[in-house]
Parts: structure tokens; sequence; C-alpha cells
């Protein structure tokens, strides 16, 4: 968000430099006028280069569901870091289960994601999860408790996210064992998605 108003106020800055303040001659007014509008249009155009910065990028993280290895999102489904199994029900049947980021090259106005959440419960309970989380079950098909993926987009002054800055990336880690570290390279680790189903430590790290 400071990067936004930085833009806004550079934007401005620039527009009321470039508008003429005195009178001009005839002659000189024309060409006053087109070096006014190149100004705006390099200025918008600063200004659309501002709103690409990595601090903006990742928006949205949703759930597909597939009936083989092959239906899994291509090139946009989230990655295992050392190129294990991308599914979330690895090892426990039911559906193939991927994650979909979406994080474009530039900011189009969307809030970005600062955090993750998960939610592990009878399936009841979804009505007790709020509107805006993601009601797609991870588990869907292998039995047991439902497993709900959400996220935040408003960490900055809330209790326990105020270290948080948008996100940049995120990515699955079937760990070694159970942690709160993230691996090298990553700065922040969720709950197990596994957590109370055994198999594999399975944990969203993020940057």
């Amino acid at each position: 968000m400071k990067a936004f108003l930085s833009a806004v106020s550079v934007f401005f800055s620039i527009l009321s430099i470039s508008s003429p303040v005195v009178a001009l001659p005839a002659e000189k007014r024309d060409d006053a006028h087109l070096l006014s509008a190149f100004t705006v249009r390099l200025s918008l155009f600063l200004f659309s280069q501002n709103m690409s910065i990595k601090g903006f990028r990742l928006i949205s993280v949703k759930v597909a569901y597939g009936n083989s290895p092959s239906d899994e999102p291509k090139g946009t489904s989230m990655k295992e870091i050392n190129g294990k199994s991308n599914d979330i029900n690895h090892g426990f049947g039911g559906a193939y289960v991927w994650l979909v980021i979406n994080h474009p090259d530039r900011w189009n106005g969307i809030l970005p994601i600062c955090d993750f959440s998960f939610y592990n419960m009878n399936c009841a309970g979804m009505y007790l999860i709020p509107f805006q989380r993601n009601y797609q079950d991870l588990a869907k098909g292998a039995g047991g408790n439902c497993r709900w993926l959400g996220f935040e987009t408003t960490c900055q002054g809330v209790s326990g996210h105020a270290d948080r800055a948008f996100l940049t990336d995120a990515a699955l880690w079937r760990a070694p064992g159970d942690t709160t570290v993230p691996p090298a390279g990553w700065k922040f680790i969720g709950a197990d998605l596994n957590g109370g189903r055994g198999g594999d430590y399975l944990y969203i790290v993020s940057r």
C-alpha cells in the first residue's frame, strides 16, 4: 500500500510540474501542450510499471479436482518444492486435488494475499467458517474430516499477522517431519494440511 500511495504522489507531482503556469506566446503554446501530453502519458506508464512490483502478485489460490494425474492444471498448479506429488490427496485415495495459484505480473486492483488459513473439521462445520473462505474440500472423496483452505487479504495491524507483507509466491512442501520452520528460501509456513490423518507432513510455504 505504501508503494501504491507513493506512486500516486509521484504521478500527481509530475502532472503539476508539467502544467504551464505562465502565459506563452501563441507560437510556443502548441509545443507546450504537446510536452504536457507527453508528460502525462509518461507518468501513466511509470505509474503502471510501479504497480507491477512483486508485493502485489499473489492474489488467489483455488482448488481444482481431477480423476487422473493428467487432469492437473498445467503451469498453474502449486508445486511441491522438491518435485514430489502436487496432489493434496496423495496417498489417501479419493479425488486428485490441486491448488491453483494466480499471481499476474501486474497489479489489477484485487487485494493480494498476505496469509493462509486452514480448517480441519467435521464437514457440517463449514457453516462456522467466514463466508469469504473457500468451501472446496482438500480431502474430497478420502473420507474423514473436511479440510478447507482460506487466505487473508488484510494483515497489517491484526494480532499475529503484523509481520506479514503481501505474498509473492507459495508452494507445497512434503517435509521430513513435524515443523514450524520454513525451508531455505521461504519465509512463512502454515499448518500441516494432513494433520490428523497421517501420511506426509504437508505444508504450504510462502514468501
